[in-house]
């Protein structure tokens, strides 16, 4: 299945390949795959704001074709929970 992923800031090092100048990339994804099974095949482990269609997501989430995913560092260091 193909999902969108969109990494910002200093994240855009970890794209797969060098195809969105704006940081972003279609990529073929397993069925079930969640948005940390996303992460660690991208190489990234850090503290991280990751939108989910564009709502905050739960890491354990399951994709699913053609959904959106958005990563970018926190503005501060540590932890950073958005507030709804």
């Amino acid at each position: 299945m193909k999902i969108y992923l969109r990494l910002l800031a200093s994240l855009k090092k970890h794209l797969p390949s060098k195809n969105g100048s704006d940081g972003s990339v279609i990529m073929d994804v397993e069925e079930g795959m969640s948005c940390t099974g996303l992460l660690e095949s991208s190489g990234i482990d850090d503290s991280l704001v990751v939108l989910l269609n564009g709502r905050q997501a739960d890491l354990r989430a399951v994709l699913k074709d053609g959904d959106v995913v958005a990563v970018f560092p926190p503005v501060e260091k540590g932890s950073y929970e958005l507030k709804a």
